[in-house]
């Protein structure tokens, strides 16, 4: 092949690679990158029931929507969380769980979960008076 030959194939090469990495400017699905939640308060004492209030976030690398589901210790499950975020970011989620009678003392937790990804376990003590 001659050098003006090379010279063509090599500029058409740099035009397709440039082109194909230029088409992509669409953002793909984000992916969950984390999801954390906290039980407030983590340590309870005083008149039962009382009420535990769960807080935290999922972050996503870019846009995602979806829903999930909060699991308890006793084997219940909180109720149905849809989530949208338009761009890569965070986006918030909340739980309550109203529980304990007089003179129990229950250790317990909530996790949110959504497809294979979880949550930490958060965590609380309840310590009713009788």
């Amino acid at each position: 092949m001659s050098k003006r030959g090379v010279s063509i194939l090599v500029t058409v090469i740099v035009l397709l690679v440039g082109a194909a990495t230029e088409t992509g400017h669409s953002s793909p699905a984000g992916r969950i990158t984390l999801i954390r939640l906290t039980a407030s308060p983590a340590n309870y004492t005083g008149n039962c029931p009382a009420t535990i209030h769960f807080n935290g976030f999922i972050r996503a690398d870019g846009p995602l929507s979806g829903g999930g589901s909060f699991s308890r210790s006793d084997g219940s499950h909180g109720e149905f969380t849809p989530y949208k975020l338009s761009h890569a970011g965070q986006v918030g989620i909340h739980d309550t769980w109203r529980l304990g009678g007089p003179g129990e003392n229950f250790t317990g937790w909530e996790q949110f979960g959504t497809g294979n990804t979880r949550s930490n376990r958060a965590v609380f003590h309840l310590h009713c008076r009788k």
